[in-house]
């Protein structure tokens, strides 16, 4: 059996978040054809535990711990050196020799999930097969942030976003195949180009329909706070991530107000790990919002909600939790920047893409009015995101 090197910038277990669940996918995929020599960060100390889980799936582990104040003192140096953050603060010398020991073991392929560890590709293309996950074009992300922090740190972001996209296109130049999750993200790397960009493919992401499953029944989250099922919306995700932090600030500011009005006993539930101590007394002086922090199980929230948001107003790629709602029969009503990454049927009933406030409330109090509206939203996904023929495409790329 032929071995493949891969190499993340997250440990891919457990597989809670947006990255780790498509990094865990992709490991899954190769240890099914592959012996996989597994290299990765750990950027959370209580993942260390984890490390024991991934020997079922990889013949070989190498884990090293990336502790906060390294990550600071990395992207401070950055600065100094002409370096982009992203790449700055995953390069490790231990890592790199690492990895280079296990080329020189032999290996068919590497993949780099992410653009933070194409640093560890070989040098010369010719020696294996290389892939870089790129999963969205991060420096345009970086682009859009620059847009929404405070006026003092817009030159930073978009230092990070040129000396981002220069990595990203160095990358490709140097000879690997590129993949993104969705056709536009594709379709933004293409127009960095120049020359032949037949190595520019689409890698999709899916769901697990087996564990978001709406016909397994739970307890409702809600029915202890004295909620009925048309009283509580629900956003779900990693609350230490910006991108959500604003999303549910935005929508909480502009957009509930407009719902409380029509329906003065609706809460909005914020359900995610690690939020912020920002977000947490922003809710405690807004009315109609409550911050969960971290749940043991995200599925009884979104079972027993009215609907999902996905009002991000920053938004990369395919949002893994429109496709969890969906999968769950759940209505998503999201910003058209969350939306446009999901591709379903246009005659599907699951998903509404906003572009104002306005067009938001009104939408969700129309869902909230009618008992009767349903959903298509596991249909859709069992049509179009099955994990299985996504990474059916990554092998593929790696046999050619």
């Amino acid at each position: 059996m032929e071995s493949v090197i891969f190499v993340v910038h997250r440990i891919p277990f457990p597989p809670n978040k947006g990255d780790k669940i498509r990094s865990y996918q992709i490991l899954k995929a190769l240890a099914s054809r592959y012996k996989v020599k597994l290299f990765c960060f750990v950027d959370d100390s209580a993942d260390l535990k984890y490390e024991g889980d991934l020997n079922k799936f990889a013949d070989k582990v190498y884990v090293e711990y990336l502790p906060k104040w390294r990550v600071l003192l990395r992207a401070a140096k950055s600065i100094f050196l002409g370096k982009s953050i992203t790449e700055m603060v995953y390069q490790s010398n231990l890592m790199s020799q690492a990895v280079s020991s296990e080329f020189d073991q032999g290996a068919s392929a590497v993949i780099a999930f992410s653009s933070s560890m194409g640093q560890y590709l070989p040098e010369s293309s010719g020696v294996v097969k290389q892939v870089v996950d790129f999963v969205d074009v991060d420096s345009l992300k970086w682009h859009d942030y620059a847009h929404k922090k405070p006026f003092y740190l817009t030159w930073l972001y978009r230092r990070e976003a040129d000396l981002l996209s220069k990595l990203e296109i160095r990358l490709f130049q140097e000879g690997a195949i590129s993949t993104f999750v969705t056709n536009s993200e594709r379709d933004l790397f293409l127009k960095m180009l120049t020359g032949s960009t037949d190595r520019v493919k689409v890698v999709g992401n899916g769901v697990d329909t087996a564990f978001f499953d709406p016909c397994i029944e739970y307890q409702s989250p809600y029915q202890a706070l004295g909620l009925g099922v048309d009283q509580s919306i629900c956003f779900v995700g990693a609350m230490d991530y910006y991108a959500n932090e604003d999303a549910v600030m935005w929508f909480a500011s502009n957009v509930l107000p407009l719902i409380l009005s029509k329906y003065p006993n609706c809460t909005f539930f914020i359900v995610g790990r690690n939020p912020s101590k920002r977000l947490q007394q922003f809710a405690r002086f807004t009315p109609g919002v409550l911050v969960t922090g971290a749940v043991s199980d995200v599925r009884p929230y979104l079972q027993y909600c009215s609907l999902v948001v996905a009002p991000l107003r920053i938004a990369r790629g395919m949002q893994n939790k429109i496709l969890e709602a969906l999968s769950m029969n759940k209505h998503v009503v999201a910003s058209s920047e969350a939306a446009q990454g999901v591709d379903i049927d246009s005659t599907s009933n699951c998903l509404y893409a906003c572009e104002t406030k306005g067009g938001m409330a009104e939408r969700i109090i129309t869902l909230m009015s009618d008992k009767a509206a349903v959903c298509d939203g596991r249909e859709q996904v069992l049509k179009h995101y099955s994990w299985g023929p996504q990474m059916d495409r990554l092998l593929g790329e790696l046999e050619t």
